[in-house]
């Protein structure tokens, strides 16, 4: 590996089918401050487009098109052809403020055990306008950055079990975000494993984020900055768009639950979410019982069977989790409400409307009963319920 002051970053870029935004990314690389000589750009794509492709030449850039599907795997293709000690990642439709690439560099070559950077993003919509750059949360608000040693996240406590990482120290700061979005992160080349990645199709972020908690080097330290450094974009056919249907307005969610063809890659992509989640909770520790994979992945089975379409009505019996796994979800729910810092009224709010949230599919079970299969009802209750959970 290269001394500290002479390290590399690779810029890993990503796309599927879609050509739209990825000039757009690209050239947010052609703007960075980080010098030329100290980093590399490898994007893998399963096509070819002119405009992308002048950008990708006139850089010298290394240009790799692939039949391969999932993102992990053509991350897993990035990092055969990456020279770099730093691998950091940018999605087509993302973009990097000009500064991301210097601050990364300068956080890996002034704090030799980082093995983990995490930076926080600026909405933007499909145009490029942004949509939003305030917080509730102090972190970003303020610009801090946290470092924190992975060795001390991941201790247990026996008696909740819950994992320190999921509490308070970090989720006060950055929100439930952390940790979130491939853009914003960057990693040492040793703490991410092609054959882990290569067939994941969602949730790559996750799986870097628990490598990285997980990785036994000495250097262990994760950077956490509420600096927003990526232009995170939101737009109709990104299907975790829906997460950010107040940035749209609510005139925009109606049309999100009245199309068809975005509900049904929702419920895809809200399946596999359940299904990589559900994965990296049980690589965790067992005293681990609250952890956010595990909750994140009954959460996406849930919100499957909230979605106004034939399809959730037919999956909802199939998805419902056991009355034991809704317990322990909901245990863990009523210890992190009672942990965090909020006002009395409004931890008692937020775990009403979450136990709420737990038993109404057992109702819309019921309904899907009641009424058969040619009625609207069952529709019209969770078409309701979708815009009702949404205010």
């Amino acid at each position: 590996m290269n001394s500290t002051d002479n390290l590399q970053v690779s810029v890993i870029v990503t796309a599927h089918d879609r050509r739209r935004y990825l000039p757009h990314a690209l050239r947010s690389l052609e703007m960075q401050t980080l010098p030329r000589d100290r980093f590399e750009v490898i994007v893998v794509k399963n096509f070819e487009d002119k405009e992308s492709d002048e950008i990708i030449r006139r850089n010298g850039w290394k240009n790799v098109v692939t039949d391969v599907v999932p993102l992990g795997g053509k991350i897993a293709i990035g990092l055969e052809e990456a020279k770099g000690d730093i691998i950091t990642f940018l999605e087509d439709d993302d973009m990097y403020r000009e500064v991301r690439l210097e601050k990364v560099y300068k956080v890996f070559t002034l704090h030799r055990d980082v093995i983990y950077f995490h930076n926080e993003q600026v909405l933007i919509d499909e145009r490029g306008d942004v949509i939003s750059d305030e917080s509730l949360f102090p972190a970003v608000r303020d610009r801090g950055d946290y470092v924190i040693r992975s060795s001390l996240l991941s201790k247990v406590e026996r008696k909740m079990g819950v994992c320190y990482y999921q509490l308070l120290p970090l989720l006060k700061a950055f929100g439930p975000g952390l940790g979130l979005n491939n853009s914003s992160i960057a990693v040492r080349r040793g703490v991410v494993s092609a054959d882990k990645l290569k067939d994941i199709e969602i949730t790559v972020d996750i799986e870097l984020f628990a490598s990285a908690l997980k990785y036994k080097g000495e250097a262990s330290t994760l950077y956490f900055t509420g600096k927003p450094l990526t232009y995170f974009r939101v737009h109709e056919d990104n299907a975790s768009s829906i997460a950010f249907n107040t940035a749209f307005g609510k005139a925009a969610l109606l049309n999100q639950l009245n199309n068809e063809a975005y509900l049904v890659n929702r419920v895809k992509w809200l399946l596999k979410l359940a299904r990589w989640h559900g994965f990296v909770s049980k690589e965790l520790p067992q005293e681990c019982v609250c952890n956010a994979y595990g909750f994140s992945s009954t959460i996406a089975r849930l919100e499957a069977i909230y979605l106004p379409m034939p399809l959730a009505r037919t999956l909802s019996q199939s998805l419902t989790p056991p009355a034991s796994e809704l317990i322990k979800i909901a245990k863990c729910a009523v210890t992190n409400f009672a942990l965090s810092s909020s006002k009395e009224s409004v931890k008692i709010l937020g775990t009403l409307r979450f136990l709420a949230f737990l038993l109404m599919p057992y109702v819309l079970v019921l309904v899907d009963r009641a009424f058969p299969h040619n009625s609207g009802v069952p529709l019209y209750v969770r078409r309701a319920l979708s815009f009702l959970r949404s205010r």
